[in-house]
């Protein structure tokens, strides 16, 4: 028999005929989907087993644990063993008993069947396109996210509805776990939270320190492998605390943002309420990546441009190894256990750009500026180790960055510094993101949207190279277009 369509009435029927065990494994399937989808469904479901309840009551002995769950595909041997012929009364006699049957039954098995958000759950969201586990099971059908169970995000975005009028907004790559009603441990990621006044002293935690909320709206941004963190007060105010002391001690921050290591501020930053989603967007798409893995050989350099790239430099790709000729790091190494892959490395190549004059730059085509949207960049840059194992080459410096959204002549977003984001020997991941409603004089959307890439500062005369790898761009949809 096939199942029964979405409007097939007799609904009713098939979730009889499933308490009575007369039902196959691919209708069984069909109504758990039906179940999850349909509210309507689901409370013809319960009134089913509501009169499950009673009949068991009538016929039965009481039964020592809680009525199993009814979705089981089949149900267990000691339960219908306690049921008598007598169960197998018509349909139509069991239909009047189904108006009976006491308040306490019907919100146990509510309770037991369909757990709402409470006190002690988190409602969890997240947006088209977005790739995520929890608990390391991709996908999973359930938007509760139990205390406890690391959530991964690889891509998109998600909402967490916290107790206590807690929200918070997270942006992929990301890994966290809500640890209770009152904490939030960040591994890594980039995260939005608006603390209602019943989440007074809420904390977001991380490996470096804990943020304590003092009546705010904040961002936390923590990348892979390194240890200095973003934050950004947008409203009152935050303690900052060693993670190893209790209490409410602590460096109090305000309005802005800084650069923490620990608990020292290293630096002041530029803060752009824009640069955190604050809603869930209703799509996130990849619409460019790039891991420079272009049939590069052990140890050699390609050059000459990258394939699909505006050449306005000396670029291309090459595979560093872990020997120390540029990076002395075994994980490079396309012998080792890992394949070549290091930190933000997505293979054992990365690109490059050199050049001995100012003014080089790389460019690649995005399409066009589309409406409603967010587009967030995201590389890593490598620092070499300073120093070159083969004679007669010179030393190569390193001339910052310079990353930008443009179109035409036109800069959109950039992010640029004119030093190395980590140490020598070094990869380190690096990002922006930019509105497409902020829009430069002259530009409109519907125009061509670019990505470029060149170093930050050159000086003429001298070798200077820049090191980037797992390039990636993506458009975040914030509303139906």
């Amino acid at each position: 028999m096939d199942p029964p369509s979405q409007d097939d009435p007799d609904l009713g029927d098939l979730i009889a005929r499933m308490f009575d065990n007369e039902v196959s494994a691919e209708e069984i399937a069909w109504l758990e989907r039906r179940l999850r989808e349909d509210p309507q469904a689901r409370d013809l479901y319960l009134r089913h087993a509501w009169l499950e309840t009673a009949l068991d009551s009538a016929h039965a002995a009481p039964l020592a644990r809680p009525l199993a769950r009814p979705l089981a595909r089949r149900p267990s041997p000691p339960l219908r063993r306690q049921i008598p012929p007598k169960r197998r009364q018509s349909r139509s006699l069991r239909r009047p008993v189904l108006w009976s049957l006491g308040i306490a039954v019907a919100a146990a098995v509510v309770l037991m069947l369909f757990p709402t958000v409470g006190s002690s759950n988190v409602r969890l969201a997240v947006c088209s396109g977005s790739i995520w586990s929890i608990g390391g099971v991709p996908h999973p059908a359930s938007d509760i996210l139990p205390f406890g169970q690391p959530f991964e995000l690889k891509e998109g975005a998600g909402e967490l509805l916290l107790p206590d009028d807690v929200k918070a907004i997270v942006e992929a790559p990301a890994r966290l776990r809500v640890i209770d009603r009152h904490t939030v441990s960040l591994e890594h990621g980039r995260a939005w939270f608006h603390v209602g006044p019943k989440g007074h002293g809420f904390k977001v935690t991380t490996p470096y320190q804990q943020i304590v909320d003092l009546g705010t709206e904040f961002g936390v941004v923590l990348r892979p492998d390194h240890p200095e963190v973003e934050l950004h007060v947008f409203q009152g105010e935050v303690a900052v605390q060693d993670p190893a002391k209790d209490g409410n001690s602590g460096k109090r921050r305000g309005l802005g943002a800084v650069l923490l290591d620990g608990t020292r501020m290293i630096r002041t930053l530029t803060s752009d309420p824009d640069s955190f989603l604050r809603e869930l967007p209703v799509q996130v798409d990849t619409i460019f990546a790039e891991d420079f893995e272009r049939g590069v050989a052990d140890g050699s350099l390609q050059s000459g441009g990258i394939s699909g790239w505006r050449p306005e430099a000396r670029s291309g790709t090459y595979n560093p190894k872990g020997d120390g000729d540029w990076y002395s790091n075994p994980n490079m190494d396309d012998s080792g256990p890992t394949g070549g892959i290091a930190a933000g490395m997505r293979g054992p190549s990365l690109g490059f750009l050199y050049t001995g004059s100012p003014g080089p730059r790389i460019r690649h085509s995005l399409g066009a500026i589309a409406p409603d949207s967010t587009y967030a960049v995201s590389l890593v840059i490598g620092t070499r180790t300073g120093t070159r194992a083969r004679a007669n080459q010179p030393v190569e410096i390193f001339s910052g960055y310079t990353i930008r959204l443009i179109s035409g002549n036109s800069v959109l977003a950039e992010i640029k510094s004119a030093t190395s984001p980590g140490p020598l020997n070094s990869l380190i991941p690096v990002g922006f993101s930019w509105n497409s409603a902020k829009l430069p004089p002259g530009v409109h959307q519907g125009q061509p949207l670019e990505l470029e890439i060149a170093p930050d500062h050159v000086t003429a005369g001298q070798l200077h190279y820049l090191d980037f790898d797992d390039l990636k761009v993506t458009r975040i949809l914030h509303r139906n277009n």
